[in-house]
């Protein structure tokens, strides 16, 4: 059994709701063309990203593209936007 021992992944919905509430959050979703690929940057200035195409797949096309190179489990870590405020 393949396992990918450092997989990064940011569900879209994670960043729907941050585009929703940023401000309870403090979080904003920075768009910039061409290719629109979302950052964070927190009110206190720190900042994250890009994040690639492949980090904002659906489950459905992660596990896939996953298939296609051979390997059968991730192993990632969630990180939430109240983890990312704790770093003021």
């Amino acid at each position: 059994m393949a396992i990918e021992a450092h997989a990064h992944y940011v569900p879209r919905q994670s960043l729907e709701m941050l585009e929703r509430e940023r401000s309870r959050y403090g979080i904003e979703v920075l768009r910039f063309p061409p290719a629109c690929r979302a950052w964070l940057q927190a009110e206190f200035g720190v900042q994250t990203g890009p994040f690639f195409p492949g980090l904002l797949q659906a489950p459905a096309e992660r596990i896939e593209a996953m298939r296609t190179v051979g390997i059968d489990r991730a192993r990632g870590r969630a990180q939430s936007a109240a983890a990312v405020r704790s770093l003021a």
